[in-house]
């Protein structure tokens, strides 16, 4: 996006001459399976400020789609920015095949934050959770040819959960067999964030793929600790055919040094690999589908002709954590204040060395096997290498050798008379290439006895964990229970002074802090917290003091620095606060933020180019040469090619007003392409021009959701100075999402609006059934308005509501299965048991990860026309409803898992019932066999003898199953 590079990126193409290494970008049709429909109401536990697409298309079309191809004489690589930025495959061109899951198909499906998700390539998940709210929508990008030969495409975009920007330069080098992703995450927000980010690769399944994960042991998501790759059954992990059992897979392997993993394909000869430095990958991950139809129905729903895939991920922590992890060492860390990282990963082939790669740096793979006699050594050129290869002993002393020269993807094999027992290491030219040393690592896996969850300081812990999940509210409950037990407890002071900083109670926030200064006057987090409460009160001696105070600390001195930056610069006292700005970048070099500030200080532009250095797609440059004059607005929105362009404005503009630049802010906001009613109500604020407020408000409210703090004074002088109900409910919607519901609910009481989402919102603040009505009025034709009434019906008891509601509608629109789903519901709670079956056969799902519900609906609705049968004495048909129970009907999105995880007692206890009225007792017998329910035993024959003439009804005795098992694990 950079207008100038762009410039020089293409005057570069155009000058090249037939070099192996090519970077283009091109349009390219896919079959495609669209999503639409984005959720209108905002959702703000969940992904606010972002919304939900929860409609995907059943049947395909062609749509185009940038692609990005990057080439050299050995891989072929494709990028797709309007799909998260994803890899979509690598292609080793020497060996002629793919490394990676190239999807012939885009095929949406729900498995995203967001809903949409494709399988396959190597998506970049950055935030709270995987997968993330940018992985199937446009990000920003850019091509390069660079100097040193090699090729790059740049993918990068804001983050809004986390308020972080980050960037991944895909890099394909001239004369090497890798692709390297270099990953820059900065965090300009100023307040600690959460701190999430992993790597998801996903591979073709063969039937005898062979897993390559050094390690002693694997972390489950809970953060419990299993045997791998040797399960306690004895099944070998690593071997995809001996994973055939159970549910879905999911491992982080750890307990080693080895800072590689991959896969090999024995039925192709080649094999893919992970490389990265471990300080700047920690995690692993390996995840599969469960190879039942449970597991294999996903093939269908991702793909239309690929077979199966699983999925090898890195990541910065040990494990992707689930609430539990935190009863467990495997917890959260958080992003530090203007914190940014910077990390390699590099992801290659390799071929000719075997099934294995036990030794691998960036010069080559090496696969080392005890032969017949002695070791057979394999080497695998990653780069150009020559030299003497060399076999060592316990004291360096040189077993074997030879010579050897390789170019990059040629490879070395053969047998060397050396004991495997005497074999030490292997160099080329004295370099290590290999070592015997099982690198097992030695770390704590299970949590302190001594600590407990419950106590002041397990309930701080527990509560930062939240912190980093973005659950702020249980977060807080448990910070105040910690400060019950103990009132000053450091860390739990800060934690609830940095709660409160995040929901803009400043008077608390610097209170709380305050109290753990008089326990430590030096304590960095205090001062720091404190510092920012005191500025946004304005108490400005008070803020330098503290940040001043948590300059002296290593973890906030940068932070500080930076704060202080602001506060001189807004004093008039730029000298000084440009020594600060020059203070934040020792130990923290790139801090991008500080450099914004520079430039407003001195700018010039080699500053700019020192930014485009950093990350080359922050549009902090381009706006900075809009504002000049030295590109037209237009050229500025055409260089943002990521979704929800608007909000990189709105960021910009608070920048820009927190320096008190309003003007720059007012220019940049006017020349948004994308206005709505927060950009125009920002601008009118801008400006102090009360007359504006009107005109500000005739702009769409449509999936504007607030969430930055910087926001409630725009949003509160507007509904100071009259504004009409849009500025009361973009404010709401902020003090909501902030933790004030209270506030929210007040600032929508009383007001009449012709907006349907209003009143849809306002109806989840306060559970007014009468606000979900009038939505519904408004708006019939919004399914989601239905399904939410129909819902509360359903939850109030009152069933006939609900079907009345939902029947007539869905079998108008049967595509719909959120309808479908809660008519059915309905109806089996109303014991209209036959409507169901009709409803629930009818149903085609398109389920979300975890999705099961729909199979226990339809085992209710089949098993109670059984019981019904049998009360009639129709025990043939009831024969035949039972078998159907057993059945798993694809069309329902849950495929069938392994046996032995189906329980089928009452199956097996209504079958009994049957034969043993029928006069069969041994095959009843052989049926209640299996029945290991002592209530169900009990009861057999009281519902097997009849009493005055006639057997106890069945129908009544079974109950409703619980079809709410519905959840997303990851």
């Amino acid at each position: 996006m950079k207008i100038k590079i762009l410039a020089l990126v293409i005057l570069a193409l155009a000058n090249m001459t037939a070099a192996a290494q090519t970077a283009t970008v091109k349009d390219t049709v896919m079959r495609t399976y669209p999503f639409s429909d984005p959720n209108p109401v905002p959702q703000p536990s969940g992904v606010y400020p972002y919304y939900k697409y929860e409609t995907f298309a059943f049947e395909p079309e062609d749509a185009v789609w940038k692609m990005v191809v990057l080439e050299n004489d050995y891989l072929r690589v494709k990028i797709f920015p309007e799909i998260g930025g994803k890899i979509w495959s690598i292609y080793d061109k020497t060996q002629g095949k793919e490394l990676f899951y190239d999807n012939d198909v885009v095929k949406f499906r729900e498995i995203a934050l967001r809903g949409p998700w494709t399988s396959g390539g190597i998506e970049f998940n950055y935030g709270v959770i995987g997968h993330a709210p940018t992985c199937s929508h446009p990000v920003d990008y850019e091509i390069s040819h660079k100097d040193d030969g090699s090729v790059s495409c740049y993918i990068g975009v804001q983050e809004l959960l986390t308020r972080t920007r980050w960037m991944v330069e895909v890099n394909l080098p001239k004369d090497a067999v890798w692709v390297r992703t270099r990953a820059f995450w900065h965090n300009s927000s100023g307040v600690y964030q959460p701190y999430y980010t992993w790597a998801n690769s996903g591979v073709e399944v063969t039937p005898e793929m062979k897993l390559i994960y050094p390690s002693s042991y694997s972390i489950a998501h809970d953060g419990r600790i299993f045997p791998y790759p040797v399960d306690e059954a004895g099944r070998d992990l690593s071997e995809y055919s001996q994973q055939n059992f159970g549910l879905d897979k999911s491992y982080h392997p750890g307990g080693s040094h080895k800072n590689w993993f991959g896969v090999y394909w024995p039925e192709r000869e080649v094999g893919m690999l992970h490389y990265a430095l471990r300080d700047e990958k920690l995690g692993r991950k390996y995840f599969s589908w469960t190879q039942s139809g449970q597991g294999e129905i996903w093939v269908g729903l991702l793909t239309d002709t690929r077979p199966q895939y699983v999925e090898l991920q890195s990541g910065r922590l040990f494990n992707q954590n689930l609430w539990e992890s935190v009863s467990t060492p495997y917890k959260q860390t958080l992003f530090t204040p203007y914190g940014t990282d910077e990390w390699n990963e590099y992801w290659l082939p390799f071929s000719g060395i075997g099934d294995d790669v036990n030794g691998l740096t960036l010069r080559a793979a090496v696969n080392v096997e005890p032969g017949a006699d002695g070791v057979m050594v394999g080497v695998f050129a990653l780069q150009g290498i020559s030299g003497k290869l060399e076999l060592k002993g316990a004291e360096g002393e040189t077993l074997s050798s030879r010579d050897i020269t390789l170019e990059p993807s040629e490879s070395f094999s053969e047998s060397f008379s050396v004991g495997g027992d005497a074999l030490k290491s292997i160099t080329l030219d004295g370099r290590t290439l290999w070592s015997s040393d099982s690198q097992e690592t030695d770390r704590p896996s299970e949590i302190n006895k001594d600590f407990s969850l419950d106590s002041a300081q397990g309930l701080t812990v527990y509560a930062k964990y939240l912190v980093g999940m973005r659950k702020y509210p249980d977060a807080e409950w448990r910070v105040d229970k910690a400060l019950e037990m103990d009132p000053s407890l450091i860390p739990a002071l800060n934690l609830k002074a940095l709660l409160c900083a995040r929901s803009m109670d400043y008077e608390e926030a610097y209170r709380y802090a305050d109290k753990v200064l008089a326990i430590d006057e030096y304590d960095p987090q205090a001062n720091y917290i404190s510092g920012q409460a005191a500025a946004a009160l304005g108490k400005v001696y008070d803020a330098m003091d503290r940040f001043e105070v948590a300059a002296i600390t290593p973890e906030l001195r940068s932070a500080a620095c930076t704060e202080l930056a602001k506060l001189h610069f807004k004093a008039g006292e730029k000298e000084l606060a440009a020594d600060y700005l020059k203070k934040s970048l020792v130990g923290n070099a790139y801090n991008v933020t500080a450099y914004y500030l520079l430039y407003q200080i001195a700018p010039a532009e080699d500053i700019l180019e020192k930014i485009e250095g950093l990350d080359l797609l922050t549009h902090f440059p381009d706006v900075e040469r809009m504002l000049a004059g030295e590109i037209s607005s237009d050229e500025l929105s055409e260089s943002i090619r990521e979704e929800l362009k608007w909000q990189n404005y709105i960021e910009f503009a608070a920048f820009y007003s927190e320096l008190g630049l309003k003007d720059k802010a007012s220019r940049l906001l006017a020349a948004c392409p994308e206005q709505n009613a927060l950009v125009a109500l920002w601008r009118a604020w801008l400006e102090g021009d009360t007359g504006a407020i009107v005109s500000a408000e005739s702009c769409p409210v449509d999936l504007v959701f607030p969430f930055r703090e910087e926001s409630a004074a725009p949003l509160e002088w507007a509904v100071e100075n009259g504004g009409s109900w849009r500025s009361r409910y973009l404010l709401a919607m902020l003090k909501d999402f902030l933790g004030h519901k209270d506030e929210a609910i007040s600032l929508m009481s009383g007001n009449e609006s012709d907006y349907a989402p209003y009143y849809c919102y306002r109806s989840q603040l306060t559970e007014s059934k009468e606000d979900m009505l009038k939505a519904h009025q408004m708006d019939p034709d919004e399914w989601r308005y239905r399904l939410y009434l129909a819902q509360r019906y359903y939850r109030d008891g009152k069933y006939d509501e609900a079907i009345e509601l939902t029947g007539k509608y869905y079998y108008k629109h049967s595509e719909n299965f959120h309808i479908g789903d809660i008519y059915v519901k309905s109806l089996i709670a109303a014991g209209e048991y036959r409507k169901a079956d009709k409803a629930v056969m009818s149903l085609r799902i398109l389920p979300f990860e975890g999705q099961a519900g729909s199979h226990v609906m339809y085992r209710d609705i089949k098993l109670h026309l059984a019981a019904e049968s049998i009360d009639r004495g129709r025990y043939k048909d009831a024969l035949a409803r039972i078998a159907e129970a057993q059945e798993w009907p694809e069309s329902l999105g849950v495929g069938k898992p392994y046996d032995d995880l189906i329980d089928t007692t009452l199956e097996n206890w209504l079958t009994a019932i049957v034969y043993k009225r029928l006069g069969s007792d041994s095959l009843s017998e052989e049926y209640l066999s299996k029945v290991k329910n002592s209530v169900l035993l009990d009861s057999f024959e009281e519902v097997t003898t009849k009493t005055n003439g006639s057997y106890p009804e069945l129908m009544s005795m079974l109950g409703n199953l619980d079809a709410s098992s519905d959840k997303k694990l990851f």
